[in-house]
């Protein structure tokens, strides 16, 4: 008899403890490396983990979507938050992006560091591949900053009412619809909903909000 596999609260824990950076992120033999490097996919993942509603949401979906796998929900979400805040940011040029300034001053605070630290080591003995490698390194850790908060956005549609939050919530409804639609043959309103919830929390979002969010994409009466 197959052993149950685990339970989707232990991949959310085992989520949150990975220490590796975004970078760092790959799919290998058939497994999603999950890594929670921003401190906002941090967050994200303790309030889905702390979240009544967890593993019941997976439940639905699964039976939906057997061949799914936990990890590969996981990363799916995590990517749709971010792509949801990219996808306002791009459309209405903003830099106002919650956990980005947090994030940018904590790396350039290491950018600097790393950068300073190398440049007092280095003579004109020394080789000046180590302090381009240094410096290409560092180059990275900021494009990929950039990548994760602005460039990974989503073709979504969105008005100039409302807050810049209630705009990513829209778009993230958006994007988790469209994914939902693929993956398991319907928009699954109620699930992206919660999960709306636990992303962006702060306000309630019932299956009119998901409604409206996915009206603004001119698609008439969203399919159940």
């Amino acid at each position: 008899m197959r052993a149950p596999g685990p339970s989707f609260e232990s991949e959310l824990a085992a989520a949150l403890r990975d220490k590796s950076t975004p970078k760092e992120r790959s799919v290998g033999r058939g497994r999603t490396v999950i890594a929670a490097g921003p401190a906002t996919d941090k967050r994200h993942l303790a309030r889905w983990l702390s979240d009544e509603r967890s593993e019941v949401i997976w439940v639905n979906i699964h039976r939906r979507a057997p061949d799914l796998s936990p990890r590969d929900f996981i990363a799916a979400v995590l990517a749709a938050r971010r792509s949801a805040t990219a996808s306002v940011n791009r459309l209405l040029g903003t830099c106002d992006l919650p956990g980005f300034r947090q994030e940018w001053s904590t790396l350039l605070a290491a950018i600097k560091k790393q950068v300073r630290q190398e440049l007092l080591t280095a003579t004109p003995n020394g080789s000046p591949v180590q302090l381009a490698i240094a410096l290409e390194s560092a180059a990275r850790d900021a494009r990929m900053l950039h990548s994760l908060y602005l460039d990974r956005g989503n073709q979504v549609a969105v008005t100039r009412q409302g807050s810049n939050l209630d705009r990513t919530r829209k778009a993230f409804m958006q994007i988790m619809s469209e994914y939902f639609k693929k993956y398991c043959g319907a928009q699954l309103r109620a699930e992206t909903a919660a999960l709306t919830e636990i992303a962006f929390p702060g306000k309630e979002i019932d299956l009119d909000n998901v409604r409206d969010a996915l009206r603004l994409r001119g698609r008439g009466r969203p399919a159940k």
